[in-house]
């Protein structure tokens, strides 16, 4: 899966977007295996909630395509 394929992650992992809303907004996380899967739809919760999100993977093309798409729901590092 790549990360352009948002809706994708969204379908395949409903019930992370479940999850209560909780505020995260000036709070920091880093998220291992963020380029796609679990990973990059925990990733989109974070933003969601206003969280400063590091993305990490090992395909550092793809974790950058990630933050490409994922920048504008929030800050990404």
């Amino acid at each position: 899966m790549l990360a352009g394929e948002l809706k994708d992650v969204r379908a395949l992992f409903p019930a992370l977007l479940r999850l209560p809303h909780r505020s995260c907004t000036g709070r920091r996380a880093i998220v291992t295996g963020a380029a796609q899967g679990i990973g990059l739809a925990v990733t989109q919760r974070l933003l969601q909630s206003g969280a400063t999100v590091c993305l990490w993977d090992r395909d550092a093309e793809l974790v950058e395509q990630a933050a490409r798409d994922l920048a504008a729901d929030g800050t990404v590092h």
